[in-house]
């Protein structure tokens, strides 16, 4: 009898030892947990990175339809595509404006619009902007006619310029729509936000 208790003490001392390293299964759970949380993570994060590509272009527009704002409340007309570049392009360094595409979404590409055929000028302003991701933004806005501003987005840059929209067709041009969206690019309709 006394040889069986000198075995199980063997045994029990043997149990209450501490192991030296993890078994294989317990391993496998650590790795199915981080890919779990990796799961979960990466569209997350790739969903975030998209977003915040896509308000960098947003961004440009908004200032520069203040800063268009500001030219028209001086002179009560937004002047020609050119004149306007060169209005904002002092008035906000940090951006690059043009008459041309935007290439990318500090590069904000300008047309105007003589909206009320009663009186000279350009009263109707149209930004485009490229982001990072590819996608295209485009605000419009009326002084005269008012409508509020309105705001379209492309899923593709093939037609990120101002210049390429259609020009404003109505019989009389003091329209209070925005210039048609082109056709191409997979351009959503006007709307009260991107």
């Amino acid at each position: 009898m006394k040889r069986f208790g000198t075995l199980m003490t063997r045994r029990l001392d043997r149990g209450t030892r501490t192991e030296d390293g993890f078994t294989l299964i317990e391993l496998m759970i650590v790795v199915l947990i981080i890919g779990v949380l990796l799961a979960i993570a990466i569209p997350t994060f790739l969903g975030a990175q998209n977003r915040a590509k896509e308000r960098s272009p947003q961004a440009s527009l908004d200032t520069s339809l203040q800063g268009s704002k500001v030219v028209f409340s001086d002179d009560s007309d937004f002047g020609t595509a050119a004149a306007l570049v060169t209005a904002l392009t002092a008035a906000e360094p940090a951006l690059t404006f043009t008459a041309a595409s935007s290439a990318d979404p500090k590069n904000v590409s300008v047309k105007t619009y003589d909206t009320d055929s009663g009186n000279p000028g350009s009263e109707g302003v149209l930004l485009v902007a490229k982001s990072a991701n590819g996608k295209c933004f485009a605000i419009w806005d009326n002084e005269v006619t008012g409508g509020g501003v309105k705001y379209a987005k492309a899923t593709s840059a093939a037609t990120c310029n101002a210049a390429s929209f259609a020009a404003i067709t109505a019989a009389s041009p003091a329209a209070t729509t925005p210039p048609a969206v082109p056709s191409t690019g997979g351009w959503s309709a006007y709307g009260d936000k991107f």
